[in-house]
């Protein structure tokens, strides 16, 4: 099984402090409104 693109950046947003994720997130979903809403919801 080959995890997603979502599955992963949900796995590396954890690896990084709580602090940190926004910022993570943001630069990672590129402008992707709908999948940063995605992440926020889980990766926080």
């Amino acid at each position: 099984m080959n995890p997603s693109r979502e599955e992963c950046l949900f796995a590396l947003a954890l690896a990084k402090p709580a602090e940190k994720r926004p910022v993570f997130l943001d630069a990672m979903c590129d402008g992707d409104a709908a999948l940063r809403q995605r992440q926020a919801q889980t990766a926080g």
